[in-house]
């Protein structure tokens, strides 16, 4: 996926300003994974 190659690109800038990024990132990953799933599911019930 596009989205975790750029948070793998993101994630060592962020290291030095954001507090607690890898859990950050996880769980955008994980939300994005729940939405596409509920995206296909929609058009393919």
């Amino acid at each position: 996926m596009a989205e975790k190659r750029f948070n793998a690109v993101l994630s060592p800038h962020l290291q030095t300003t954001t507090e607690g990024v890898e859990e950050i990132i996880a769980r955008m990953e994980h939300a994005s994974k729940v939405l596409w799933r509920e995206e296909a599911e929609r058009i393919f019930p």
